[in-house]
């Protein structure tokens, strides 16, 4: 009947459902408020705000190693390249202003000394076009020494690839509670594939320099404040001097924080 069971908690009646005007807006087939911009293409994402005069594009360097140490990192083929105005790596920011984390400082905004995986950032192509960022990006030329990878945790353990900081969430006496004739202890194994979000609009920021070191950053991200802090991080800039804003998401999922 869509009214309320019996329970221990609600007691012995039945509770009969509210009329529809009642329990409005709940079980109502309502509008998503952005649904008619979003359907007729009307809603502007990111990447199709209207770009500034001078506006330059960013590609990043990523790595083609799953673990490797990095011998050396060739710009100068990219520097050359027609309509490229710059390529960073970690050597242009200090350790400090390379070393960040959504939760732990424990990354590197471009990787310096050795990578953990395919596709970590090794640095940024700027340039007047993105096809010119895109072209360059791949004639970096970068030397590695492979060393074994680390794919499972296995690998970890076998190694002690392990993280120098462990949270654990512990209350009460669990030997104690073990030890109560009532306890039931199941061991075992549980195996999960790693998942990655699928959203549709890829991610993207759109960076607009103002005076005195100020910076408007438009992003797509569903934590404005951590690229606020980061940006301001990098930059050496005080975090009032950023601004971000987030107009809307294509889909995020916990991918974009």
């Amino acid at each position: 009947s869509g009214g309320l069971q019996s329970t221990s908690v609600m007691g012995s009646k039945d509770h009969a459902p509210l009329e529809e005007e009642n329990r409005a807006p709940v079980g109502q087939p309502l509008m998503h408020r952005s649904a008619l911009p979003q359907c007729t293409g009307e809603a502007k994402y990111t990447d199709d705000m209207p770009k500034l005069p001078g506006t330059l594009h960013g590609v990043l360097v990523l790595s083609e190693r799953p673990h490797a140490k990095i011998l050396s990192i060739d710009t100068s083929e990219a520097l050359a390249y027609p309509k490229v105005v710059q390529v960073f790596t970690g050597k242009d920011l200090s350790e400090k202003e390379n070393a960040w984390g959504p939760a732990y400082v424990d990354e590197q905004l471009f990787r310096t000394d050795e990578v953990t995986s395919t596709g970590q950032a090794l640095g940024i192509v700027v340039a007047e076009t993105l096809e010119a960022a895109e072209k360059a990006a791949r004639l970096v030329k970068v030397q590695y020494s492979d060393l074994e990878p680390i794919i499972t945790v296995e690998d970890a353990i076998k190694v002690k690839s392990f993280k120098d900081k462990v949270l654990k969430i512990e209350d009460g006496d669990i030997e104690s509670a073990f030890k109560q004739s009532d306890s039931v202890i199941v061991e075992g194994e549980v195996r999960m594939g790693g998942q990655e979000h699928f959203y549709l609009e890829c991610n993207a920021a759109l960076a607009v320099p103002g005076e005195a070191d100020e910076l408007t950053v438009h992003v797509s991200s569903q934590t404005a404040n951590k690229t606020q802090k980061f940006a301001a991080h990098v930059c050496s800039i005080p975090c009032s001097k950023v601004v971000c804003k987030v107009k809307r998401m294509g889909g995020g999922f916990g991918g974009k924080e």
